[in-house]
């Protein structure tokens, strides 16, 4: 609730969102002295998988320092035993929120938000961290400036270290990811690679250019199946 202290040094100022485990606060962190965004579990049941999917996300993040990746400032453990991180707090929308205000983007703003995000993932990739989960939603744009918007990539709660012991973290045959973006091997239950991560940008791209989905099925497994044939 508002004005309630995490951690003996983050305050609570109100909820800003919820998915369908986590929730995200405005919180004033009071040791920064900074206004940031927090995330946490929304039920004190959390399973392991779920526990090592929010500590990869927090790591993951965290080893990253890129104009145009969300920043991580603090992690740590709550009193009720949840985990939690502090991030930087953005405003604006999402790149989903304005392609269905707005359908196809003009191709200066598209190129602006497209090299942006792919020096991005160039940048994550080089420090051994795959997205896995590209698509306009994890896709942030801040227009204070609607002519040179600033694009921070989000959300890296299936992301994976790219090496050998993270992906043992990983049950073979999981599948992560969002169908209509996701890359074939992805759809195939495979690891996701640097390559993956590249495919699935050139999706957001068409539909940024074209103002419409590269596929369209009546369900996700047909979409799929266009995904892989």
């Amino acid at each position: 609730t508002p004005g309630h202290v995490i951690d003996g040094k983050i305050q609570v100022v109100g909820m800003l969102g919820e998915g369908g485990m986590c929730t995200v606060y405005r919180v004033h962190h009071m040791t920064l002295g900074k206004d940031l965004a927090l995330k946490t579990f929304r039920s004190e049941q959390i399973d392991q998988e779920a526990w090592l999917r929010f500590q990869r996300e927090a790591q993951s993040i965290g080893r990253l320092e890129h104009a145009n990746i969300i920043r991580i400032y603090d992690f740590g453990i709550a009193e009720d035993n949840r985990p939690y991180y502090a991030m930087e707090l953005l405003t604006g929308a999402d790149l989903a929120e304005r392609l269905s205000r707005g359908g196809a983007m003009p191709l200066r703003l598209t190129l602006q938000v497209f090299i942006q995000v792919a020096g991005a993932l160039e940048h994550a990739h080089q420090c051994g961290v795959v997205h896995r989960d590209i698509k306009p939603a994890n896709i942030h744009l801040n227009d204070d400036d609607p002519k040179r918007p600033v694009a921070k990539l989000v959300d890296f709660g299936i992301a994976k270290l790219a090496t050998s012991e993270s992906q043992r973290l990983t049950s073979a045959g999981l599948v992560f990811g969002s169908p209509l973006y996701m890359s074939p091997e992805q759809a195939m239950g495979e690891n996701a690679t640097i390559q993956s991560d590249l495919y699935s940008l050139g999706v957001v791209l068409y539909e940024m250019l074209a103002g419409q989905r590269l596929y369209e099925a009546s369900n996700l497994i047909a979409i799929t199946l266009k995904h892989l044939h």
